[in-house]
């Protein structure tokens, strides 16, 4: 009789080892209940029960519901507490260095540039699955950077550090052009405010590219002074070009009409990242990297607001799509061996009210957040954790 006991006791944690799955949270120590029947505590191994909903719990936090499909390997989630305006939804794995991601404007994907593969992805919010788009011929540059889509939604335009601009239809995921920008080491593209002209950074080579969006060629290089560019915007009108550089901290207005001609060269020092623009009040919200700032630049005088400091080495920014909040993913400190490596520690999400810009929510993160993404609706927020290879979601109650 012991010895049958014992034999069903092993095939018991036989079957665990086999086909059961971990549940983690951060913070640990949640309870865990299948179909509200307790069975124990986060981290916990668990035999595939077929589908059933798990529940995490803990004093202080949201519960935090899943329905099983049979099929789970792991999974994690991060509690979100009780008195947050964000509720954590799940996280998936990525490719190596997920770089930035950005809904589709009907919010069904999510697209997600990866620095440390040969494409990129495309994640289907409906169906939870995961699409890679190949892109072998330049698969030794990898390094698949920012993007943004044209203004029908028809297309998106995503940078290589290869000097490529790449342009994939989002009615069959193909890749229908492959542009090469004639700089070294593209980084962000905007299209301009009539729709018609793409224009990218290029950082090594300290120059724009820009392109015609129906055509698909290039137009003209501009060659700039300042080094290292990052981010790019325009007025309101679409007649200045805005130029931020990253490594002579400085920004620069150009004159469209007037052959792009510099007209002003304001000086912030650091390192300036991305232009979010609030068309209604004409100010751009600018990120500074290595002062750990953000501070706002008023288009109708050129003038620059007084810093504001936040947490550690913010990567960029994001608005809302009512302009009433601003999203800040702070990567943290550098490794001491490189800034290429894991850094020491996790790295934030600050949200800012716009107007009062005071800090409203602080969400932790994984190892190096960097890109940040809402649905048109504003109802979802996701992050990538670069080093982690991840993305998190989480709804967003504001």
């Amino acid at each position: 009789m012991h010895k049958k006991i014992f034999f069903i006791i092993f095939l018991y944690f036989l079957s665990l080892n086999l086909y059961g799955f971990n549940v983690k949270s951060s913070p640990s120590g949640a309870s865990v209940f299948l179909n509200g029947v307790f069975v124990g505590v986060t981290p916990i191994k668990l035999s595939n029960v077929g589908n059933c909903v798990l529940e995490l719990q803990k004093g202080g936090y949201k519960k935090w519901n899943y329905k099983l499909k049979g099929e789970e390997k792991s999974l994690w989630a991060r509690l979100s507490p009780t008195n947050s305006n964000f509720s954590f939804i799940k996280r998936i794995n990525t490719g190596r260095a997920p770089k930035d991601i950005i809904f589709s404007p009907d919010g069904h994907y999510l697209i997600i540039t990866t620095m440390g593969e040969a494409g990129i992805q495309i994640y289907n919010m409906q169906t939870e699955e995961i699409k890679f788009i190949s892109i072998p011929k330049y698969g030794r540059y990898a390094g698949y950077v920012e993007g943004v889509f044209s203004p029908d939604g028809k297309e998106f335009w995503f940078n290589q550090l290869g000097g490529r601009v790449f342009v994939l239809s989002m009615e069959d995921f193909t890749i229908k052009a492959d542009i090469k920008s004639g700089g070294r080491m593209s980084k962000v593209g905007e299209f301009s405010p009539d729709g018609k002209l793409y224009y990218v950074s290029n950082w090594e080579s300290c120059d724009i590219t820009i392109i015609d969006r129906f055509t698909k060629k290039v137009l003209r290089r501009l060659y700039t002074k300042g080094k290292e560019p990052r981010g790019v915007g325009f007025s309101v009108d679409g007649n200045y070009l805005y130029v931020l550089y990253y490594g002579s901290g400085e920004i620069a207005k150009f004159d469209i009409k007037n052959d792009y001609k510099e007209v002003k060269r304001i000086y912030t020092g650091g390192s300036n990242g991305r232009f979010r623009l609030d068309p209604v009040k004409n100010i751009v919200y600018i990120n500074n990297l290595r002062l750990s700032q953000i501070y706002t630049l008023d288009l109708a005088t050129d003038t620059l607001s007084k810093p504001i400091k936040v947490w550690t080495h913010p990567n960029n920014i994001k608005l809302s799509f009512d302009y009433r909040y601003l999203y800040v993913s702070c990567r943290g400190r550098d490794n001491p061996k490189g800034y290429e490596l894991r850094s020491p520690d996790n790295g934030v999400i600050q949200v800012f009210d716009c107007e009062t810009m005071k800090i409203i929510e602080i969400l932790p993160a994984g190892n190096q957040p960097i890109g940040l993404a809402l649905t048109p609706d504003g109802k979802i927020f996701a992050f990538s954790n670069f080093m982690d290879a991840t993305v998190e979601f989480y709804s967003v109650e504001l």
